[in-house]
């Protein structure tokens, strides 16, 4: 599938808007043409989540495999 921008490249990104449940946009796109792609608030809210992820990784207890 190409990318939706481009038209050229492989499409390696798919994204879909959904709101109130239902399916708004769905955009393919490839990973040089990804970045601008996103609006003001769309990149926002990825950096948002991205760094909500991260900080549940850092918060989650560590696992003990016994002494070394």
């Amino acid at each position: 599938m190409l990318c939706d921008i481009c038209h050229s490249r492989e499409a390696t990104l798919h994204l879909t808007s959904i709101e109130s449940g239902e399916r708004r946009t769905k955009r393919d796109v490839c990973s040089v043409c990804f970045p601008p792609t996103l609006s003001e608030k769309e990149s926002e809210e990825m950096f948002q989540k991205l760094l909500a992820e991260k900080r549940n990784q850092s918060a989650a207890p560590m696992e003990n495999d016994g002494p070394a």
